[in-house]
Order: structure tokens, then sequence, then C-alpha cells
């Protein structure tokens, strides 16, 4: 028997997919949450696919300029801020200055000078504050490619090491 990470209900060893990656030789999620979670990640895809389509493009811009679209803007900003100041940034206009010189005014990722921006290196939608040893100097298209996605999975293994020699230390959780 084993637990479904998807449905949390504990089934037989049949109803997982084989997976030898797992200890156990099965993965995480029974069949019938694969087919769930399957589904869920093809409409993704199709959402994304449309959003590229310049019919997409048209729809997305009538929509942020629309007043529902503008009230979505609004909430989401409310709610960047208010993250902010639960986790504590700390990033002051000194520490800016300190953070493009530290990577020598270019973006870690691409090396580019143009559009810089400064990223949380461990995400704020998790908990991570704005603070210099948190801080990297992006362009916006790395930027935006990142999005929330931990430094494991966005960064090679040599840009890690690259990092960690320039002092961007693991850290505890701020709140």
């Amino acid at each position: 028997m084993k637990l479904c990470c998807g449905c949390l209900a504990t089934k037989p060893f049949e109803e997982f997919r084989p997976d030898k990656r797992n200890r156990s030789g099965v993965g995480s999620r029974c069949k019938e949450c694969c087919r769930v979670y399957d589904r869920s990640e093809k409409k993704k895809l199709a959402r994304r696919m449309y959003r590229k389509s310049s019919e997409g493009k048209l729809a997305y811009r009538r929509f942020r300029f629309s007043e529902n679209g503008q009230l979505a803007n609004r909430l989401a900003r409310i709610r960047r801020r208010e993250n902010e100041i639960l986790v504590g940034s700390t990033l002051s206009t000194s520490d800016m200055k300190l953070v493009h010189e530290r990577f020598d005014h270019k973006c870690f990722k691409c090396n580019s000078m143009d559009d810089l921006t400064i990223d949380h290196h461990y995400p704020l939608s998790m908990g991570y504050g704005l603070s210099y040893d948190n801080a990297v100097l992006l362009c916006r298209s790395c930027n935006s490619a990142k999005s929330s996605r931990l430094p494991e999975e966005f960064y090679s293994p040599e840009e890690l090491v690259r990092l960690e020699g320039m002092s961007i230390s693991v850290f505890h959780r701020h709140g």
C-alpha cells in the first residue's frame, strides 16, 4: 500500500504508474491523479499557445485595458506589496548600488547590460524578502524567464557555484 500525494488516499501499488527513480518503484501519484494532472498540463499548454497567437494577444490587450483587467492588475499589485511587507524586504538604495557593482552592471544569466532589474534570488512568493543577500541582477528577459522558480530550477549547476562565489548564500525563510 502507498499514499498518493494527489488525492491523499492509501492505495495498492498496482494503482500507481511504474517509476524507477523512486525507491518504491512506483510514482508518487495514483493513475487516476496522473490522468487529472496530465489533463491540466495539456490545458495549461493550450492556454500558453493561445496567448502566443495573434488572436490571444489581442484578447489579452482588450482584457488588460478593460475595467476588470485594471481591477485584476491593481489587486495583484496590492497582494504583492502585502507579501513584501509580511516578509520584510530590506533592500536600500545603497544596497541596490552594491548589487549592481557585485554583478559588474551585467545580467548574471546572459551578461546583457540592457534593461537590468534586481530580482529575488529566492522568490517572494515562497516567503523570501528582498535583501542584499537575496538580490541578483538580471535583465528583464531573464527575470521574466525565471519567474518565481527556485534558483536550483533556473540556473545551471555551474551558475549556482558562481553565485555562491559572489556571496549569495542560502538563508532561512523570513516570516
